[in-house]
């Protein structure tokens, strides 16, 4: 009958180490459990921040090819400008020497009259 109640004693000692084990084995899980939860949300966050900036960089990449094509066509316009600039100052030149040489043969006529008009007085 002792060794019963020894055996009984050693038993239910046992079945509470046991209880204990499987009451922290429980915690453990729980809280593995938990910290899953906790980990799968983070990556769900974490992928939607990844594909918001993949979006915003396929944008900066489209934004910027698109700068790049309007500096092409503005550098070929200003490329065009500079050289009808160029050919009008060169018409314009053009015109001020011949309005020059205008000038200077109005200036003879004008000295020539000038002068006829003083040989008139002096007729007079």
């Amino acid at each position: 009958e002792r060794r019963l109640v020894l055996a009984r004693a050693e038993h239910e000692g046992d079945m509470q180490m046991k209880a204990r084990l499987v009451g922290a084995v429980r915690d453990a899980v729980a809280a593995r459990t938990d910290e899953f939860s906790k980990l799968k949300a983070r990556s769900e966050d974490l992928r939607v921040e990844g594909l918001r900036l993949q979006n915003e960089l396929n944008e900066s990449r489209a934004s910027f090819s698109s700068a790049v094509d309007l500096r092409g066509r503005l550098e070929d316009e200003l490329t065009e400008c500079r050289k009808a600039f160029g050919r009008e100052k060169l018409q314009l030149q053009s015109v001020i020497e011949e309005l020059i040489s205008a000038n200077g043969a109005s200036e003879a006529d004008l000295q020539d009259v000038a002068q006829r008009c003083v040989e008139l007085r002096r007729a007079v």
